[in-house]
């Protein structure tokens, strides 16, 4: 199986000495998975012929690290020297708005894997000579959520001035958390052939997952170059409700007779 989920963002923030800062929105990931089915006999002969079904997968995500809040341009520090001649020798001191590294962000990551389940009925339904099945259910999922804060900070050691000598600090901090979620789930499934005891399928489905646990902070405590002292940096992260998943795939069924 393979799809995409979508997870929205309420805010995500991070408040540092460099100031408090927010923003909001979505991310957007991929995952490739397998799971098992088994389902009961038919319980009812007659429209529809209801079956119980349950099943289980998992799923690795193709995510990379979100910066879901980002001021400046945060990472590494680099402090360029200002050499024109190229003959070793700053030409002049360098300013503090030209260190790389500045900046406060707030990062987000899936981590693989996802463990999804699930329990539902199966209606079968014939149309346009076809064999449909269509399966509600109610859904879970959990998945680890990696949070990420960083602050790079460069100050000059004179007071009032705005270039170098000067000192910085850069701090990281990573945080990870289960996710958990629970809500519907929709498949439709075509039967596309058989062989022997063999059945193949093609589906296709979603499900809406309410989230039990949205909320994550992370810390992050740097040393200044000069050793004057530390700083303390804070993200803070709040997922939307409701998250969403859709995907396809194929099914192979084993119905011995």
């Amino acid at each position: 199986m393979g799809g995409g989920r979508f997870l929205g963002v309420e805010e995500a923030a991070v408040s540092s000495p460099r100031g408090d800062f927010a923003s909001e929105g979505g991310r957007a990931i991929g995952y490739l998975g397998a799971r098992m089915q088994l389902l009961t006999p038919v319980l009812v002969e007659g429209v529809g012929r209801p079956r119980l079904f349950v099943h289980v997968g998992a799923a690795t995500t193709f995510d990379e690290e979100d910066r879901v809040q980002n001021e400046g341009a945060p990472g590494g520090i680099v402090i360029p020297i200002i050499d024109n001649n190229s003959d070793g020798i700053p030409d002049r001191p360098t300013p503090v708005a030209a260190i790389q590294g500045q900046g406060s962000g707030t990062g987000a990551k899936t981590e693989p894997p996802s463990v999804m389940a699930g329990i539902g009925i199966d209606f079968e339904l014939r149309a346009a000579d076809r064999i449909f099945h269509v399966k509600p259910s109610i859904e879970w999922i959990m998945e680890d959520e990696r949070l990420k804060t960083v602050t790079g900070i460069a100050e000059p050691l004179t007071p009032g001035l705005l270039v170098c000598p000067c000192r910085t600090v850069l701090a990281r901090g990573v945080e990870t958390e289960a996710r958990h979620g629970i809500g519907p789930g929709l498949e439709v499934e075509v039967e596309a052939g058989r062989v022997g005891p063999l059945r193949l399928g093609f589906w296709a489905g979603g499900a809406l997952y309410y989230q039990l646990d949205r909320k994550m902070r992370v810390e992050a405590v740097g040393a200044w170059s000069d050793a004057s002292g530390t700083v303390v940096s804070r993200s803070d992260y709040t997922r939307l409700r409701w998250d969403y998943r859709a995907g396809l795939g194929l099914r192979f069924h084993w119905l011995p007779e």
